[in-house]
């Protein structure tokens, strides 16, 4: 695990966790953004970093931080942001209670189902199906509209817009939205 920190001045503490599969980098402007008024802790998790490492679970990614803040003498922190993996992995640090956090923000954060392996498995089935349904109607909505309107080829859609006012545009626009979001499912 890399850790960045920003703003080390100030007293309060302000953790990061990085979402899966974006560079640190990504996250550096807003780091830079909130040191203004906190001591920016950006936690990057085992093998999305340059250092080579593998990433082994957010446990080991929660662990770490807290061991991490520990060891910098940090007792408290007054507020957290993670970012789907890294919002499961604040989820984490908070269940574990390790180190106290003021405030926290979970944006997307992945929480695992917390029942048995063979409840999971049925409910992956179920979603699988569900996403199997969905795409079926979709084919049979798109189907089903295809012999409602005349389909214009490219040139014929500029000039109509070239030679049309704002107002006829919007009207037939309005008046064949319906089929057009059909064609576009």
């Amino acid at each position: 695990m890399k850790v960045y920190e920003f703003g080390e001045e100030h007293a309060r503490s302000f953790v990061m966790f990085q979402c899966a599969v974006e560079p640190w980098w990504v996250f550096e402007a807003s780091a830079e953004e909130m040191a203004k008024d906190y001591h920016v802790y950006l936690f990057i998790a085992d093998g999305h970093d340059e250092l080579g490492t593998e990433f082994v679970s957010l446990e080991k990614y929660a662990k770490d931080a807290a061991e991490y803040l520990r060891a910098q003498g940090v007792g408290r922190v007054d507020a957290m942001y993670g970012v789907s993996m890294g919002g499961a992995a604040v989820i984490r640090f908070l269940a574990t209670e390790d180190i106290p956090v003021g405030k926290a923000i979970i944006d997307a954060g992945i929480t695992p189902y917390p029942y048995p392996k063979p409840v999971c498995r049925l409910i992956s089935v179920k979603d699988w199906i569900m996403i199997m349904l969905g795409t079926r109607s979709r084919r049979w909505i798109r189907k089903s509209s295809t012999g409602t309107a005349k389909k214009k080829s490219v040139p014929e859609r500029r000039n109509m817009i070239s030679n049309s006012s704002a107002g006829p545009i919007r009207r037939r626009f309005l008046r064949n939205s319906k089929v057009w979001l059909m064609r576009s499912l």
